[in-house]
């Protein structure tokens, strides 16, 4: 299978208001993806918790081989931080610029990620060494590069980019958006709902914070949120 996005991790402490915080924003979509494995509830280490890190989502993309992905990833500059930390296979790892995200076995690969979550975004330093950096690494190709309006009204590059080879559709995209004094490097996921107006409204009673709403040029609605913590993610709607 193409190296994709294929679970995605919370880490949060406690993780009682997290599942509360997200099951009332994605309803039985939430439910199903912990049900299935392509979404799960960790601890938030605890180096991360006395560094004073907000809880945050890790998503881990599908390979054929860890070991072998994860010494590439090294030899290219990134961080290996040690095991997912959810009984299974895979390795969490931090980006040349700082973006956690993680790898793991395909055969383990949950097959209600697809439904679960609709676009992933890359908040990064530099731009055009993180497309290489992916790509390189896991086959993405560049669909698109365009300037774009960010959430102050400042013009920023932005790139689509694709799973495999002759894809038409765009499935990530990477900015340097890192520059907003708000953002950090980070992988943040985009969670598909049915009804975009209603989903923002219930992240703003439960005590999250709607960040932009953004109408991308090859059709949905993308928002990026906070969740009631300050963990970043967003939400994807065709309307």
């Amino acid at each position: 299978m193409p190296s994709r996005f294929v679970r995605h991790a919370h880490r949060a402490t406690p993780l009682d208001p997290a599942a509360s915080f997200y099951r009332a924003v994605l309803g039985e979509r939430f439910t199903r993806g912990l049900e299935d494995g392509s979404l799960a509830l960790a601890p938030l280490p605890e180096r991360a918790r006395a560094a004073g890190a907000p809880p945050h989502w890790v998503s881990l993309i599908a390979v054929d081989d860890v070991e072998a992905i994860t010494s590439r990833l090294t030899r290219d500059g990134a961080t290996a931080l040690g095991p997912t930390g959810d009984a299974r296979r895979g390795v969490v790892l931090r980006d040349p610029w700082g973006a956690l995200f993680g790898v793991a076995p395909s055969d383990e690969a949950p097959r209600g990620a697809s439904d679960l979550v609709g676009w992933h975004h890359l908040n990064t330093v530099d731009l055009d060494a993180a497309v290489a950096f992916y790509g390189g690494a896991f086959g993405w190709t560049t669909r698109s590069r365009e300037q774009r309006i960010g959430p102050v009204g400042v013009g920023e590059p932005f790139v689509t980019m694709s799973w495999e080879q002759g894809s038409p559709a765009p499935a990530v995209s990477l900015s340097p958006s890192v520059r907003l004094p708000f953002v950090h490097p980070s992988w943040w996921p985009f969670f598909r709902v049915d009804d975009r107006e209603r989903a923002c409204a219930r992240v703003r009673e439960l005590g999250g914070n709607v960040i932009d709403v953004v109408e991308t040029a090859h059709g949905p609605w993308v928002v990026p949120c906070e969740d009631d913590r300050g963990g970043a993610f967003g939400l994807v709607a065709d309307a």
